[in-house]
């Protein structure tokens, strides 16, 4: 069974890794975006699926964006299906009625967060149960017709450990719906619910910003574990950025915006309740414990 694949970030690279080591799946093309420039040079830099299909010898396309030729390429090649993986372009209707079929693997249950920012936005919103669905992609955003999905628990976890979890459900998922597929069994094709249907927008960097006047330790808590690795919370001490990257709640009494600092961690009040902060690092420093941040504190 030929199929494409298209994705960016490393979590996609992992993704397509799994499914190349399944029997019968031949990954014929890889389409990635194309190598933008990064760091203080501005040095051309490629993408981590870009490293992955070139360490694999696949085939790779770098489109501005996809189009009828692409599409075309692909049916020539004959590929049965086209699996997508946080691409980051988004396909016309044109590609779409040219191309082989799409599927979209989404990091949430549709239709709830829909868009760009599913984890950290199920995170954020106190949910205790997310999970991933494989849509068959359609024009609109994230709204096409759903093949597959599987929960997984995610309160009280950090985004990083939900992303994890989710590489893994997800690649299976994908490769049992594709063996499905090439073993020519029915699946149905579930319509979204478009009632009860969530948006979620891209992350900026200021979101991720902790005003323990105003935040309660609860909010604040679940920044935390939204925003890490990328932005990272922060919260401002002594007029720097303190980023926070671990914590937990804590029974200390402490007035808004009031550090603690004791043998066994540092602490921080806020509008409701107490954090301990178990990770910290600020700004040009190396990350460090709170009970190493807590020496260091006169």
């Amino acid at each position: 069974m030929k199929i494409a694949v298209f994705g960016t970030p490393q979590l996609s690279a992992d993704i397509f890794e799994s499914i190349s080591a399944v029997s019968g799946i031949d990954i014929v093309s890889v389409v990635t975006v194309p190598d933008k420039r990064a760091g203080r040079g501005k040095k051309l830099s490629p993408s981590p699926v870009k490293q992955w299909a070139e360490k694999k010898s696949i085939p790779l396309f770098q489109p501005e964006k996809p189009d009828k030729k692409l599409a075309n390429m692909l049916q020539e090649k004959g590929v049965e299906v086209m699996i997508v993986v946080s691409y980051g372009k988004i396909f016309s209707e044109e590609f779409l009625c040219s191309a082989p079929p799409a599927w979209n693997l989404h990091f949430s249950l549709l239709p709830k967060f829909r868009g760009a920012s599913p984890v950290p936005a199920a995170i954020l919103a106190g949910e205790k149960i997310s999970g991933v669905t494989v849509f068959h992609i359609s024009p609109g955003l994230d709204n096409g017709p759903i093949l597959g999905q599987q929960e997984t628990v995610i309160e009280g976890m950090r985004a990083d450990f939900v992303f994890a979890d989710m590489i893994h459900i997800g690649s299976q998922l994908l490769i049992a719906l594709l063996l499905q597929k090439k073993a020519k069994q029915e699946f149905l094709e579930i319509p979204q619910n478009e009632s009860k249907a969530t948006i979620c927008g891209k992350i900026k960097k200021q979101d991720a910003c902790i005003n323990p006047l105003q935040d309660s330790a609860e909010e604040a808590l679940l920044k935390v574990n939204a925003f890490y690795p990328w932005p990272g919370t922060y919260v401002e001490f002594h007029g720097k950025r303190l980023k926070i990257h671990s914590a937990q709640f804590s029974d200390i009494s402490l007035a808004p915006g009031e550090f603690c600092f004791q043998k066994n961690g540092t602490f921080l009040g806020f509008s409701e309740g107490c954090l301990s902060l178990l990770s910290l690092q600020k700004e040009g420093k190396r990350e460090v414990s709170g009970e190493e941040f807590s020496r260091g504190q006169k």
